[in-house]
């Protein structure tokens, strides 16, 4: 069964596709309950699929951009990372080996884009989620709109 991933807009509505058909409709999805984060739609050309609803703000871009991390909670612990998706408030990240990395904690990160420049980016992240090895961040620090990072995202 093929998967959509649509995002959720800030009326509560989505715009799914067909994979069958291409055939687009507008749905609003008020009624459903926060938690359900997918169900399975039939189309009127009886094609089934599953639709994915993605409740984030901002786009995140699927990455493989290799870095280092300090725990600035932990005496200072420190290691490598990949980072794995990147958006302007944040990023998922895999650290490599044994960490003690838990939610709430603040890390400093450093790696570098793959873009024409080489840019690094150095920033202080707030943990918001530890599943083993993979870690969901959010920028700690705003400070204002990163041209660099937003550059990289739509590229």
């Amino acid at each position: 069964m093929k998967t959509l991933q649509v995002i959720v807009r800030k009326d509560s509505t989505v715009e799914i596709s067909c994979p069958g058909c291409k055939t687009t409709r507008t749905l609003s999805i008020a009624g459903l309950p926060k938690e359900d984060k997918s169900f399975i739609a039939m189309c009127s050309c009886n094609e089934f699929f599953r639709v994915e609803l993605e409740f984030r703000t901002m786009y995140r871009k699927e990455t493989s951009l290799r870095g280092v991390y300090v725990n600035l909670d932990r005496g200072h612990d420190k290691g490598r990372i990949l980072v794995n998706n990147l958006s302007m408030n944040g990023a998922q990240i895999t650290i490599r080996g044994s960490h003690l990395i838990r939610e709430g904690h603040n890390l400093q990160v450093k790696f570098r884009l793959h873009d024409a420049a080489g840019s690094v980016i150095n920033k202080k992240i707030l943990v918001k989620s530890v599943q083993e090895d993979i870690i969901g961040c959010e920028f700690a620090e705003n400070t204002g709109f990163d041209r660099t990072l937003a550059l990289y995202l739509i590229n």
